[in-house]
């Protein structure tokens, strides 16, 4: 089983429409919209891994973690193997670019992709990996579906 770990980092726009940060690969700009995350590496904690994955594919270092979402079980057919990933709720320090590009650091299988990041809102209708999909609902991240999210 593989241990993961997912950001949903949230930020309210100019019109306080909360929206979340998701990417697509340079490369492969046909495949689904991801939110940023990976591999819990052996002797780290879920909330160390989630920091170095953000800073990997991000460059992003100033996130404050709201809460912790939840831990999802599932098999993932790309991997072919079983998946515990803990998702977090995160908002940045201060408002970020609209969009952006980033090189991925680290020693990942995703060393130099390049990810081109994107706010999207609930209403946003985009094409987002249903792996993440199926879990943005009011019920798991309520404050992506309010208009007021200065209260987190």
């Amino acid at each position: 089983m593989q241990k993961k770990v997912v950001a949903f980092i949230l930020q309210p726009a100019i019109n306080q429409t909360p929206q979340l940060l998701f990417h697509q690969f340079d490369s492969s700009p046909d495949l689904p919209w991801r939110l940023p995350g990976g591999g819990v590496e052996l002797g780290e904690t879920v909330e160390q891994a989630l920091s170095r994955e953000l800073e990997e594919e991000t460059g992003l270092t100033e996130l404050n973690i709201i809460r912790k979402l939840g831990v999802q079980h599932y098999f993932k057919e790309y991997i072919q193997d079983d998946v515990e990933r803990h998702d977090f709720l995160l908002r940045p320090r201060g408002l970020l670019p609209d969009r952006w590009s980033y090189t991925v650091q680290g020693a990942g299988d995703d060393y130099g992709e390049v990810f081109n990041y994107h706010w999207l809102s609930c209403q946003s209708g985009q094409a987002i990996d249903p792996e993440h999909a199926k879990i943005l609902t009011p019920s798991y991240i309520p404050e992506f579906f309010s208009e007021h999210t200065d209260n987190f």
